[in-house]
């Protein structure tokens, strides 16, 4: 049965004296800061010493240096964890110290808080494989470093079809180098949604949303984007279990609060499938205002809400999941800044109601969909078919099998103007024009007297096309 899944469009907007971490949200604290940075141990400006100092009067609750291994020597980890170590002040700043294994073919990983490093010019861990092994045993966190930048050789990260580590806790979406959220990822196949981010979710990883100022030129904590983390509090055990966990997301803002709950399960965390509520919760330190939250499962926009310069905006949609599938949000604020929360994911498939009908091509939400915040599917380009596609735990009811009298096209004729065609074992029906395409128009389905076998009716479902050649618009992430 295909994973395309029902949308049901009931969101509303609700509007919802600070220490340090103290959330205006109702979460647990929010801290703010980056693990990834450099400093002359690995041929960047300034001394580790110097590092820990500056960053935590810029402000950071917490932060982390992460030289380069292959140019560390014993004696220079042994000096930057003496550094974190003198730096960390449990309540008030939290120090890490570790290093970036830096591969030219296989891609850069920062180890947060290792027992020891190692190298990518050691024999034994020049491999991206041989690397998880080593880091499996060796212990730390890990976060895959600016995404498509050393994939000359075709097998950065080995594209997430590879080795794979759990102690892998997250991937950066920003960086030194600017935003890489954006950026393509390694495939152009139907299962390339948004980027690397989503490919590696895709792939199965249990990632979240990262991000780290990168810092080579001793300027460190100076920039306003962070990675935040909702921890009880701030020290480096609560840290680093919040990492271990994904409870974390990627700001471009240096005090934005962001919630984003699964049936009360905050990012990070699994959740049972079925019907879902999904909370998003966003406030700014500065009260500064949102414009725009977005919800995304399995690399699509699944809903959007415009909000209207809101400072405490809490947006809740409910969504229709299965086991397997993965939900993240992304807010943007009044200034164009965003963020990015970790998933939510879908590790059991929950109580079922009856059959679903969605559209699979064109696709609702998809990438030609003009509009995703409307209900109805709208293209730019004519269509030389439409296919439906029936979701359902249990099954589909095929006995007899479906015929022509259960889908509908308004102001056309089944046989006539278009043909009907199911595939039972992908639960798919396909609608084919009688000329060549169906051109420009809006073309009202109705998919009706569908059950499961077990008897549970679907209610008649009408799924709108939208065809105008005409707009010239691109669909916007």
């Amino acid at each position: 049965m295909g994973r395309r899944l029902h949308v049901l469009a009931l969101c509303l907007l609700v509007a919802s004296g600070v220490s340090q971490g103290e959330s205006l949200i109702g979460t647990p604290n929010i801290y703010f800061g980056h693990l990834h940075n450099h400093s002359e141990l690995s041929g960047a400006a300034g001394t580790p010493e110097q590092a820990y100092i500056d960053a935590r009067a810029a402000g950071l609750d917490f932060f982390g240096l992460a030289d380069h291994g292959e140019q560390l020597t014993a004696d220079g980890f042994a000096r930057m964890k003496a550094a974190a170590d003198a730096a960390d002040d449990p309540d008030f700043f939290s120090a890490f110290y570790g290093f970036e294994w830096t591969s030219g073919t296989y891609g850069h990983v920062a180890v947060i808080n290792p027992v020891t490093f190692t190298s990518a010019n050691n024999s034994t861990t020049d491999t991206f494989s041989e690397f998880m092994s080593w880091l499996n045993t060796y212990g730390g966190v890990a976060f895959l470093n600016h995404p498509g930048r050393y994939n000359t050789s075709g097998m950065e990260f080995e594209h997430f079809t590879g080795a794979y580590s759990a102690r892998i806790v997250g991937m950066e979406l920003w960086n030194r180098s600017g935003i890489l959220y954006y950026n393509s990822g390694y495939t152009s196949d139907s299962r390339d949604r948004s980027g690397h981010y989503d490919e590696a979710l895709l792939e199965g990883w249990f990632i979240g949303a990262g991000g780290s100022e990168d810092n080579h030129d001793g300027t460190w904590g100076e920039g306003n984007y962070r990675l935040a983390v909702i921890s009880g509090s701030n020290n480096r055990q609560a840290i680093n279990d919040a990492l271990s966990t994904q409870c974390f997301y990627s700001t471009l803002d240096e005090n934005l609060e962001l919630s984003f709950q699964v049936d009360g399960h905050e990012m990070g965390s699994g959740a049972a499938g079925g019907s879902n509520q999904v909370v998003v919760k966003a406030a700014d330190r500065d009260a500064e205002g949102f414009t725009q939250v977005e919800i995304i499962r399995n690399g699509y926009i699944v809903h959007t809400e415009y909000l209207s310069g809101a400072t405490f905006p809490t947006v809740t949609c409910e969504l229709f999941t299965q086991k397997g599938d993965y939900l993240y949000c992304k807010v943007t604020q009044t200034d164009g800044d965003e963020a990015f929360s970790s998933p939510v994911f879908i590790t059991s498939d929950g109580p079922d109601g009856p059959p679903r009908a969605d559209l699979a091509v064109p696709l609702d939400n998809g990438p030609a969909d003009l509009n995703p915040a409307d209900d109805q599917v709208t293209v730019n380009t004519t269509q030389p078919s439409f296919q439906i596609q029936l979701t359902d735990f249990e099954g589909i009811d095929n006995d007899p099998p479906l015929g022509p009298e259960t889908v509908s096209i308004e102001g056309l004729t089944s046989g006539t103007d278009y043909t009907f065609a199911y595939g039972a074992s992908a639960g798919s029906i396909t609608l084919e024009p009688a000329g060549a395409v169906f051109g420009n128009g809006t073309y009202a389905i109705t998919v009706r007297g569908i059950s499961d076998i077990l008897g549970n009716p679907m209610p008649d479902t009408i799924l709108t096309v939208r065809i105008d050649t005409f707009i010239v618009a691109p669909q916007t992430f």
